[in-house]
């Protein structure tokens, strides 16, 4: 009897959820430590309830004065809605047929697409949560006129890629030939295409996967941060006019050595603003090195080298608190360098989650055929959003030479 689209459903539930999953959570240090925090929900989006402000009805007084007056304690609340993620693949009619008397035949037939796609998944995510919600993957650098698009760095574009030009002035694609596949990337500023947008892209004009400009997770570029992130703002509190929201920001006028001092000024920010308990510091290879450096002139290197991790990751100690590199942690415009250290207190930071990865079956089916062609269809999905309640107890260490 032919394997039927019904009874493959079945299949890829078994075969797949669990291999996609664990992809996901190895994907990167931070990934692995938060996904263990998610918090479930239903509905459109989550409050969450914030103490912001003391009550100041309090203070010295002379025999006889009037008492202070009484005041409050000051209460907010975050918002947060979820980012829709979905990876789909995609099977013929006729290699189903070819398998039909072989369910292992048709697994390996469809294996090279899963895994891919479970690559994919990892690696969207993984960029996600460092950046700032957005989507994008790198801005314009320049006006570009021809096939060859300049850009800040191309980390993040892979040829294949379909990209929307994101005008910065409009927030709409590129009027003509603004949303297409990335042709070649030659070198690590510059990705081709096949026809030249029009009219020409402009400095800082944002190149993002098709249709996800604002809809990305937010990640730690939105969450440790002084300012709104350009998708919007974190939990729907404006920063400028709520400093409690606002994450330590250890910054210089340029880039100046890693030293120890300035890694404590940057731990000991985070417990002054938001009683925060750095366990985590998150930055790229090149800031790691530099700390590595450090701990060997100031002998002061573990013994027998790094700590390792979990999942097979490696990590340098600072204060009681792993330090950690991860290939996809960048600038918000240049991916291709950071500059700076993320020190985290890992207990702020938590995923609210409708529900673990799944694929879309609300119709019976998982198998769906695509109207007009002899084609089938299957798509994984989670509705999710990195959140946090207390960014100020997480600071951000930039302008480090890296």
């Amino acid at each position: 009897m032919a394997l039927n689209t019904t009874q493959f459903g079945s299949v890829l539930k078994v075969f797949y959820l669990g291999p996609v999953r664990e992809q996901l959570n190895q994907s990167s240090v931070l990934l692995s430590k938060l996904e263990t925090k998610s918090n479930a929900f239903s509905g459109k989006r989550v409050e969450i309830p914030l103490h912001s402000d003391r009550n100041y009805g309090h203070g010295s007084r002379n025999e006889s004065e009037a008492l202070p007056t009484a005041l409050r304690q000051g209460y907010s609340s975050a918002v947060f809605t979820p980012s829709y993620q979905y990876g789909s693949i995609r099977v013929t009619g006729p290699t189903i047929k070819a398998a039909r008397d072989n369910r292992g035949a048709f697994l390996r037939a469809v294996d090279s697409e899963m895994k891919g796609m479970s690559k994919d998944l990892r690696a969207s995510v993984n960029r996600q949560i460092f950046r700032d919600g957005s989507g994008a993957l790198t801005a314009c650098s320049g006006a570009n006129s021809t096939v060859t698009i300049n850009v800040d760095s191309t980390k993040y574009i892979k040829p294949g890629m379909t990209v929307d030009i994101i005008d910065a002035g409009t927030s709409a694609p590129i009027a003509s030939n603004g949303t297409q596949a990335v042709a070649t990337v030659p070198n690590a500023t510059t990705f081709t295409v096949a026809a030249a947008p029009s009219p020409a892209t402009a400095d800082g004009d944002k190149v993002v996967l098709t249709g996800t400009y604002n809809k990305d997770l937010f990640g730690l570029s939105a969450i440790v941060s002084t300012a709104d992130p350009s998708s919007g703002q974190f939990g729907q509190i404006a920063r400028a006019t709520n400093s409690f929201w606002q994450a330590g920001h250890l910054t210089a006028g340029s880039n100046r050595a890693l030293t120890i001092e300035l890694m404590q000024q940057a731990q000991d920010e985070s417990d002054v603003n938001g009683d925060g308990d750095i366990g985590l510091i998150v930055t790229n290879h090149a800031v790691k090195r530099k700390y590595g450096q450090l701990l060997v002139s100031e002998k002061r290197y573990p013994p027998g080298g790094e700590i390792t991790l979990d999942g097979g990751y490696s990590g340098l100690e600072f204060n009681g608190s792993l330090v950690v590199a991860d290939k996809d942690a960048g600038g918000v415009e240049d991916p291709s360098t950071l500059n700076g250290m993320y020190f985290l207190d890992t207990s702020s930071l938590f995923f609210l989650d409708m529900g673990d990865w799944d694929w879309m079956s609300e119709d019976g089916a998982i198998l769906s055929r695509r109207d007009g062609y002899d084609e089938y269809e299957a798509t994984l999905f989670r509705y999710f959003q990195l959140a946090s309640d207390q960014c100020n107890a997480n600071t951000l260490l930039d302008n480090i030479s890296e």
